[in-house]
């Protein structure tokens, strides 16, 4: 699964979860393994600096995101430590499970990932509506535009996917929404 910023990825995820699949996400595994894989942190520091670290030694990702996203090459030298050590946890845990595995993936299309998955799902949502959700999470307006602008566009990942959610109205019609295209999945 995967989409936009905003789109309401992490939603849909939750919902899956409810209703009794196996989910995974990558940015839930990658903010885990901040706090436990010290490796991975070194290598950010020697890259990043200490300045996109706390005193007390864990990252700032506050930080890190506004060096990353003001510089794509930085953004790619990141996705270079983290990727491999995410995409590892997933096809290692997706092996050992029976049945479907839900696995978001925020940057599926961007990182070029499609095809390690037998299906791709994309939550997608107009861009006013996405916008408007990242204000609530308390982005600014400049970081919200970096952001969306870092990712490939809706259009271009509607017409790769191979299913779609548009996620532009109420959380019971993305239930809904979700809830017929697991049943078409049996």
């Amino acid at each position: 699964m995967t989409g936009g910023i905003g789109s309401g990825k992490s939603a849909a995820l939750g919902m899956l979860k409810k209703m009794g699949h196996k989910v995974l996400s990558a940015d839930g595994i990658y903010r885990k393994l901040l706090l436990t894989d010290q490796g991975m942190r070194n290598e950010i520091r020697s890259v990043f600096g200490c300045a996109v670290f706390h005193k007390n030694g864990r990252l700032d990702r506050s930080r890190l995101a506004k060096v990353v996203f003001a510089d794509p090459a930085m953004r790619r030298k990141l996705n270079g430590i983290t990727h491999p050590k995410i995409e590892n946890i997933i096809s290692g845990t997706a092996k050992g499970s029976g049945g479907h595995v839900f696995v978001e993936v925020p940057l599926l299309y961007e990182e070029k990932l499609e095809n390690r998955y037998d299906m791709v799902l994309l939550i997608t949502a107009k861009k006013n509506i996405r916008i408007k959700r990242l204000r609530k999470r308390g982005l600014s307006p400049g970081m919200i535009k970096k952001r969306i602008e870092s990712q490939l566009g809706e259009d271009r990942k509607a017409a790769l996917a191979d299913r779609v959610i548009e996620n532009n109205k109420t959380i019971g019609d993305l239930k809904k929404s979700l809830e017929s295209f697991v049943g078409r999945l049996r």
